[in-house]
């Protein structure tokens, strides 16, 4: 009986180890890359130009919601504002400096879709991580 635990220890140790080196490398690269495709293809798609409509709303003009663009062009799904706002709230620091800075609200679209990459690579970290600790190191990559 002793033995079995001792080989089921061993074979837990072999997959828990991760490589922490490899990993950081593969991050650092899904990140340049995401970064990249934002510089190569600044425009948005259909899918997320309500997101990027609430995001301009919520960083533009703040608390006069009467002027958002919802009320205007509500479309044919409700939609909630928590996503967009959170990202303006992250976004906010960033886009006002561009805008001391003499920025267009074209850098501000970039400065958006960067956090929300940066959120969303963030977000499938902690996946990978927790797939890591459940089944394994080799199943996280």
């Amino acid at each position: 009986m002793t033995d079995m635990v001792n080989t089921r220890e061993k074979m837990v140790d072999k997959y828990t180890v991760p490589n922490s080196q490899m990993e950081k490398v593969l991050d650092c690269l899904l990140y340049s890359l995401s970064l990249l495709y934002i510089a190569v293809c600044p425009f948005t798609k259909v899918e997320e130009s309500y997101n990027l409509q609430a995001m301009h709303d919520l960083l533009h003009l703040g608390a006069d919601v009467d002027q958002y663009d919802h009320h205007t062009f509500p479309g044919v799904v409700p939609r909630t504002f928590l996503g967009p706002l959170c990202v303006a709230i992250i976004s906010f620091p960033l886009t006002s400096m561009a805008t001391l800075l003499g920025g267009s609200k074209f850098v501000h679209q970039l400065i958006v879709r960067a956090v929300l990459t940066c959120l969303v690579l963030g977000s499938f970290r902690v996946y990978r991580s927790a797939v890591r600790n459940r089944w394994g190191w080799m199943t996280g990559y």
